[in-house]
């Protein structure tokens, strides 16, 4: 990949972290960012920072980030928006290396005064070096740190495979961690990019595609700034196999107009935007909930090893629901093998339908098997590959190694169809034709700052 990579580990893994003009009231925004950290087990150095208070939330306090007793990571700011820039210059002086800026008022406000403000954070990070996420962030989660720089409230999480999630809405960005939860998703590391005055959601995106803790990505944007950028990291996604899910507002003239009073995003062609996204393999979400259904299919299921696909379900009806589904999406339902059926049939009561038989899914599997969990986790392994049959040739066609599509009630069906769909190549072409030779990008809105 090309360009010049941002070393993010200070944001997202900090040794240690200053919170400026922290207080003891968590009532309060300052107050509320020092209470999650602590409250989160955060194992690094806390400097809570305040000119007259020497001892907050139950640690000591420094008046000035250059008198903390060590040297800092990572600068968390809440503070007025006119003296975010002073705060910025400070921090560079005492060498901290990153910095998160909560503080609003900036771009998404009218006025040339706002906007000034954030182009004097993007010229002080970029004299100093120092990786700047923000202003107008609610803040990032890390929870293999773990770091809870976050204002909304957060809820326990176990540890599995994980989803990292990249949001240009704090709101949003949350949101989707806190319901994925409740559908028993694991995540990595949450973030609010907010006006993305240095570090945008490009940069993000290159780490967590370097993190090995990360397997599949989440993105809630309103504009993708460095188009050019975004595609080399959706061909990197490729490569990796990892799966980047976006979902991007701004089709209608109303949503266009709402990003914008936001983040001070310009949008773009949407259709633009969502030809590139089938051609590199990005999966276009619509709504929260198809994002974590998709996200489920990529985080839970094996990466689909062509377009042939089983089904295992307890339903008829779901399975003809699905079967319909997958071949809408140029997926392939071929009839099982009897070889397959044979094995099978062995985990089946006697009132079974034949597996596979006139292409119809495979029926319920035995309730007493499935009280045991041996025949449903046998079936999903024979079927899925991880033990697969060969049968014979049929039409020129040999009969091979294919996915299973698991009916689960958690999985929306069309938006788990989609997401396997795509990752098995079925969806990667382009709506609108793209010239091979170098050219115009066709992501970033004008003026965005679409460049490499």
């Amino acid at each position: 990949m090309s360009g010049i990579k941002r070393d993010l580990t200070p944001l997202f893994r900090p040794r240690s972290l200053a919170v400026i003009g922290a207080s003891n009231d968590p009532a309060k925004i300052r107050g509320r960012i020092l209470a999650q950290i602590v409250r989160g087990g955060y194992p690094g150095r806390i400097f809570p920072i305040h000119p007259a208070q020497t001892m907050i939330q139950g640690l000591p306090a420094f008046a000035a980030i250059d008198k903390a007793p060590g040297p800092i990571d990572l600068a968390l700011i809440a503070i007025p928006a006119e003296s975010v820039p002073a705060m910025l210059l400070e921090c560079a002086a005492a060498g901290v290396r990153s910095a998160l800026v909560f503080s609003s008022g900036f771009a998404e406000e009218e006025g040339d005064g706002h906007r000034a403000l954030q182009d004097r954070i993007r010229a002080i990070a970029r004299d100093s070096a120092m990786a700047v996420a923000g202003p107008n962030s609610v803040g990032m989660l890390d929870l293999a740190e773990p770091l809870a720089a976050a204002l909304p409230g957060l809820r326990e999480n176990p540890s599995s495979r994980r989803i990292g999630i990249i949001s240009q809405s704090g709101g949003l960005g949350f949101a989707l961690f806190n319901r994925g939860l409740k559908r028993n998703l694991v995540f990595s590391t949450v973030i609010n990019t907010g006006n993305e005055a240095d570090l945008d959601a490009c940069d993000i995106l290159e780490f967590m595609l370097d993190d090995e803790r990360t397997g599949v990505v989440l993105m809630f944007v309103e504009a993708i700034r460095r188009g050019r950028r975004f595609i080399e990291l959706a061909q990197y996604a490729l490569a990796q196999d990892k799966p980047i899910i976006v979902a991007k507002i701004g089709r209608s003239p109303a949503g266009s107009r709402a990003a914008a009073s936001h983040t001070a995003s310009l949008t773009g062609s949407d259709a633009v935007h969502d030809a590139v996204f089938r051609r590199y393999g990005v999966i276009r979400a619509d709504d929260q909930d198809d994002m974590l259904d998709i996200a489920a299919a990529c985080a839970l299921c094996p990466p689909p090893a062509g377009r042939r696909v089983g089904i295992v379900t307890i339903s008829g009806g779901v399975g003809g629901w699905l079967a319909d589904t997958l071949e809408a999406h140029g997926l392939l339902v071929p009839a099982f093998g009897a070889a397959l059926q044979r094995r099978i049939r062995g985990f089946l009561p006697d009132r079974h339908h034949r597996a596979g038989d006139r292409q119809r899914p495979s029926p319920a599997l035995d309730r007493r098997a499935r009280s045991r969990g041996r025949g449903r986790r046998h079936c999903r392994r024979l079927v899925a590959g991880r033990r697969h049959a060969h049968g014979p040739r049929e039409g020129g066609t040999r009969r091979g190694r294919f996915p299973a599509a698991q009916a689960d009630p958690l999985l929306h069906i069309p938006a788990a169809v989609r997401a396997v769909a795509q990752r098995s190549g079925r969806d990667r072409r382009a709506l609108l034709h793209q010239p091979a030779r170098p050219g115009p990008c066709p992501v970033g809105a004008p003026g965005a700052g679409g460049g490499a």
